[in-house]
């Protein structure tokens, strides 16, 4: 990735106090190729850093801000908040710390689907978290096609935040996307009777029955991916002897087994031969549970 921007996908805002972690989320999301724009790295020698600033929010399509308090304090992210606002860009907030919004952050982030993003004691980077992330933004990137397959699905890719100024589905419309469809049921399941259900695949499921789980009958399992089982059992487990948990590899055992050790008797011990030294590191906290079951 060029120092000076060429081109970016992403605008990376936060107080310079958590600029470990900025830059760390910097660097992963680079490593899944999506483009960042963080400061003071792509701020051209010799150029004014508000005008460059005004210019690299423009450019992007999503802005992320590393949310703290000391961010939601400091007057540069306010600056930038507003601008990215006033731009109607989509606005993704990567929550560091257990913080309530204040001020005139309300205005501008309340109502967000956020990324919680607390670190465990000693890291820099919810690596998780950020993985989540980069998942939003890279569903966001690629166009998604309206007709879904009755197979299973590919790819990890979860439900993407949707953009401040999108308007909502429109649930008379046959041409919506189901994407849209599932996140409009989400927060208004009065709809549910509107359409049909057969176009949802894996990640809308899962971004609807985390909140809607009342809807459950309705749901072709099938279509769930092993990324996609992991996230809805940490808010919904009472859907376990639903599934197949040879969908699940490392890095979903280890995000889900965080939350709900009680799976643990259900990973396979082949699942860990192929263990790198990061997923071990992932799992170490987890080494106790699951060999003390099998």
């Amino acid at each position: 990735m060029p120092q000076n921007d060429t081109g970016h996908d992403v605008f990376i805002s936060y107080s310079t106090k958590n600029q470990k972690t900025a830059d760390a989320l910097c660097q992963f999301l680079e490593e899944r190729t999506i483009r960042c724009w963080i400061a003071p790295r792509n701020i051209p020698k010799g150029e004014e850093y508000e005008d460059v600033i005004v210019q690299a929010i423009e450019d992007a399509k999503f802005f992320v801000l590393v949310f703290s308090d000391c961010a939601q304090q400091s007057k540069w992210v306010k600056r930038e908040v507003r601008r990215a606002d006033a731009k109607d860009k989509i606005i993704i907030p990567f929550k560091i710390e257990d913080c309530q919004m204040e001020g005139g952050m309300i205005l501008h982030l309340e109502g967000l689907q956020w990324v919680d993003a607390i670190p465990q004691p000693g890291e820099v980077l919810n690596e998780m978290a950020a993985a989540e992330l980069a998942d939003c933004i890279l569903a966001q990137m690629t166009p998604v096609s309206t007709e879904q397959p009755d197979g299973d699905t590919e790819g990890n890719i979860l439900p993407v935040p949707p953009s401040q100024s999108a308007a909502p589905a429109d649930a008379s419309n046959p041409e919506s996307k189901e994407s849209d469809w599932a996140a409009l049921l989400a927060v208004q399941p009065q709809f549910a009777d509107r359409r049909g259900w057969s176009g949802l695949n894996g990640r809308d499921w899962t971004m609807l029955l985390r909140g809607q789980p009342q809807f459950a009958d309705r749901c072709n399992w099938k279509k769930l991916d092993g990324h996609d089982w992991a996230w809805l059992l940490r808010e919904q487990p009472q859907f376990a002897d639903l599934c197949n948990w040879k969908k699940l590899d490392v890095l979903d055992w280890s995000f889900l087994l965080k939350v709900q050790p009680q799976f643990a008797n259900k990973c396979y011990l082949s699942h860990l031969e192929d263990l790198s030294g990061k997923g071990w590191q992932l799992l170490s906290g987890l080494l106790p549970q699951l060999f003390g079951k099998h």
